[in-house]
């Protein structure tokens, strides 16, 4: 079994030694999916950073007596 860091960084490498035991494995689909994911990681942690960065804002507004509802 390869890991996904090690199908990242050797992908020609592990497909040519899957290659080798005779079945179809599809690495195509991997490397697309991967890239697909990679993509959604980021979105996900840049939504953290601005609820991170909104939520600290929260108790400020609070304390200076603002509307905090939207």
């Amino acid at each position: 079994m390869f890991d996904m860091k090690a199908l990242r960084d050797n992908f020609e490498e592990c497909k040519k030694a899957l290659n080798k035991r005779g079945k179809d494995y599809n690495l195509d689909s991997f490397e697309e999916m991967d890239k697909k994911r990679r993509l959604l990681m980021q979105e996900v942690e840049e939504m953290k950073a601005r609820q991170n960065t909104a939520s600290k804002e929260i108790p400020l507004l609070k304390k200076e007596g603002k509307d905090v509802a939207a």
